[in-house]
């Protein structure tokens, strides 16, 4: 609603949810989150999650785009050293994102989908 300069994300952007990439490629998401950043919104309104006053709601989806940057560079970093997507998954570091809700079952899929980014498989 850009008169009333409220912007509604869906599934782009969820308060302090780690994020479900099921269906996301990983650096598109990203560039649609720094997208969704430039846009004069007064409320945000995230597809899950609570909903506070707008500066609040501003923070919390520079902190979720801060994750999933976060997210994706860990499971870069595994890729990297050879870990096989299982291993991984056990070695992943979430940092302060792994207490999100949703991280047990969320993280699993991130890695996979980095993995999948990384090797092309994604389209």
């Amino acid at each position: 609603l850009p008169k009333e300069k409220i912007l509604f994300t869906s599934e782009a952007y969820s308060n302090h949810i780690f994020p479900n990439m099921r269906a996301a490629v990983p650096a598109e998401w990203i560039q649609t989150l720094a997208n969704i950043r430039k846009i004069d919104a007064d409320m945000i309104i995230p597809g899950h999650g609570a909903i506070e006053d707008g500066p609040a709601m501003k923070a919390s989806l520079a902190e979720f785009d801060k994750a999933l940057r976060y997210i994706v560079a860990e499971a870069t970093r595994l890729h990297k050293t050879g870990a096989a997507i299982d291993a991984a998954t056990k070695q992943a570091n979430w940092g302060p994102y792994a207490a999100w809700t949703a991280s047990d079952r969320n993280g699993p899929v991130a890695v996979q989908r980095v993995y999948d980014a990384i090797d092309g498989k994604l389209k």
